[in-house]
């Protein structure tokens, strides 16, 4: 009883401010009680961090950042309205508050599973996903109906409760005599102030205030979701936001000059000033008539999947194909959402630290290298086929403005077998494919393919596969079907006459699902790489390669000189220079790798270098500035080469 009165003298000292603080603190327990229950689930996470305790003070700041800043409006409204009218703004400030409160848990809420799915709090993809409302609705219903419709029963419970709650606040305030008010202005301002920049530092609070560990999901637990989420929105509507605001800045002619290092071209072999990277490709194998060119990128499809790579024993139809082609066995995905792995599939392109991949952003939606931009030049037919809806991720935009003279989507099925949450099954992609490619033997054509079943709440038609494991609807049942899909096409292009003058490219777009403690779990991001092409010995290649390798590396089978800007390299082609790297980024960490030394890169933190055990396992290694300037290079390059317009063949 005597902390009820204690806290309603409080109330009452406090005056209009009151609310506000209560509101405050309240919403501290509730961001701190969920994190701890967060820490529990993830407790095998949070044991292996030395100091792992510092992720509830941690989080305690970035609580307040949030809340500081979100607080500041109705408390300088408060003050800053004469006493007579105080009344005329209640309304407006239950409301605000209310909307607050219900933002908040709902982010709370949205924590569990988004962490659970993308092993982060919720940041850009929150929003990329709010783009394409039916999809994910689909997916959400599909895989976490109870969650919804819980949450939604909880919502409306919620909202009711905190309106009657707040509105009872406020409506039992006074306000103060306008000296008060004047007097408290600059106190408030200068708390809130300190505590939304947490602190008296020269730099503005961001994310990497939660990054105290080498351990990913730790960093993930001390953060603030809203906050996370807010962070991420400000990124997004900040058009000039540069690498070199969250890394670290270097001349342009050092950046291109670190990453020409690594490309295996000869200085002769450029050809551009202007282009800094455009440089001539020779043949690997010289063919009188240039080939035909597929690409097939498999939703999904990580080398965990793959039996024949020492992963689940899914995959019989892929197994056999690998021993008809070269088969990359090292090979990794540069991101792990379907956007990233298309424009490493499509442009050879390296990741941007931003929260859009290129397909997204404004200055690549013309004139920007795709491999269709390039084989246009040789007469080449251009598609892209793919059971969904081809605006998502703006891919119909930034292909059919970049090379692609046509694009198949869902659309585009006359009476598909079957209709899943993302679009048509995979077997119809794959029979559409072979349906086109009979139609364009009179030319040279380049296509690529994007699968669609082996994606969340992977459903497929039944009865199609002897089912791997119950229920029906899990990501090896989804891969398996895939598989089915991909041997079925096979069998059949086999008996077409385009068969034997086209390069297969098969790869995956990112592993099924990456989870991991640290900070980027480099070895975790394993893909397939076969090609199969005529003329081709099959073989096993064990090369360290990135996802941006795979296009030159098959691009040289076509069979004719190119010239272009990747700064992938042909895996076939090994010099005595030659340096093999991967470049990979999770949530906004970026990975720059060679052999077992990787140097790692966080928002507003010095890269960190580590060496790779046999076991995957991180261990700390004093820094190379050598090594971590060219990673720093490889980071700062995607953004450049957009903004000075130089990822171009011409």
């Amino acid at each position: 009883m005597s902390m009820l009165n204690s806290c309603k003298n409080l109330f009452e000292k406090l005056g209009p401010l009151g609310p506000g603080f209560f509101i405050f603190i309240s919403c501290l327990i509730v961001f701190s009680l969920n994190r701890i229950a967060l820490g529990i689930f993830y407790s095998d996470s949070l044991l292996q961090t030395e100091s792992f305790l510092y992720f509830l003070p941690i989080g305690l700041r970035m609580d307040t950042i949030i809340l500081c800043l979100f607080f500041s409006i109705p408390i300088l409204a408060t003050l800053l309205t004469p006493p007579a009218f105080f009344k005329f703004i209640r309304f407006i400030l239950v409301t605000y508050f209310t909307l607050l409160c219900v933002f908040f848990a709902y982010i709370e809420i949205a924590s569990w599973p988004f962490l659970a799915q993308y092993s982060s709090r919720p940041n850009q993809l929150f929003f990329q996903y709010l783009t394409h409302p039916k999809e994910v609705f689909l997916m959400l219903w599909a895989g976490y109906k109870y969650l919804l419709i819980g949450t939604a029963i909880f919502l409306f419970y919620f909202i009711k409760q905190s309106w009657t709650g707040i509105n009872y606040l406020i409506s039992n305030t006074s306000p103060w005599p306008y000296w008060k008010n004047i007097i408290a202005l600059p106190i408030c301002i200068l708390l809130l102030t300190l505590g939304a920049r947490s602190g008296l530092g020269q730099a503005n609070a961001n994310p990497g205030l939660a990054a105290f560990s080498n351990n990913h999901i730790t960093n993930q637990l001390a953060q603030n979701s809203s906050y996370s989420l807010t962070y991420a929105y400000y990124l997004s509507q900040k058009a000039s936001i540069h690498s070199e605001d969250l890394f670290g800045d270097m001349p342009q002619e050092e950046i291109i000059q670190r990453v020409k290092k690594y490309m295996d071209v000869p200085e002769q072999d450029f050809t551009s000033k202007k282009i800094p990277t455009l440089h001539i490709q020779n043949p690997t194998i010289v063919r009188e008539q240039p080939l035909n060119f597929v690409i097939i990128v498999l939703e999904g499809f990580g080398s965990d999947s793959i039996g024949t790579l020492g992963g689940h024993d899914v995959t019989p139809n892929f197994d056999t194909l690998s021993k008809e082609g070269a088969l990359f066995t090292n090979i990794h995905s540069i991101g792990t959402r379907t956007s990233r792995g298309m424009e490493a599939m499509v442009s050879g392109y390296l990741p941007t630290s931003k929260s859009s991949s290129i397909m997204k952003l404004d200055l690549a939606q013309h004139k920007f290298f795709t491999i269709a931009s390039l084989l246009k030049d040789f007469s080449y037919q251009t598609s892209f086929i793919y059971g969904g809806e081809a605006h998502f991720d703006n891919m119909s935009a930034f292909f059919l403005g970049n090379g692609f003279d046509k694009i198949i989507d869902e659309n585009d099925f006359e009476d598909p077998e079957y209709y899943g949450t993302w679009g048509v099954s995979d077997e119809d992609i794959f029979n559409k494919a072979n349906k086109t490619y009979r139609q364009q033997q009179d030319k040279n054509f380049l296509s690529v393919i994007l699968t669609i079943s082996n994606h969340e709440p992977y459903d497929f038609p039944q009865n199609k596969i002897q089912l791997h494991e119950q229920p029906a609807n899990t990501p090896k049942n989804a891969t398996k079907y895939t598989d089915y899909a991909l041997g079925k096409f096979f069998e059949a292009a086999k008996k077409e006459k385009y068969y034997n003058n086209t390069v297969f490219l098969i790869t995956g777009d990112h592993p099924m699902m990456i989870r991991a403690n640290s900070l980027v779990p480099v070895n975790k991001y394993k893909i397939p790489g076969l090609i199969i092409a005529p003329g081709l010995t099959p073989a096993r290649i064990d090369t360290l390669g990135s996802q941006i390798d795979l296009l030159p590396t098959a691009l040289g089978l076509l069979g004719m000189q190119t010239t272009h800007p990747m700064i992938g390299r042909n895996l076939f082609r090994n010099t005595s220079h030659t340096i093999n790297k991967q470049v990979s980024i999770y949530t906004q960490s970026i990975a720059f790798r060679v052999d077992n030394k990787v140097s790692i890169y966080q928002p507003h933190k010095a890269a960190k270098t580590f060496s790779i055990d046999d076991s995957g396992e991180f261990n700390s290694i004093a820094d190379d500035p050598e090594f971590t300037k060219d990673a720093l290079a490889h980071i700062l390059f995607p953004g450049v080469a957009y903004r000075q317009l130089i990822y171009r063949h011409k």
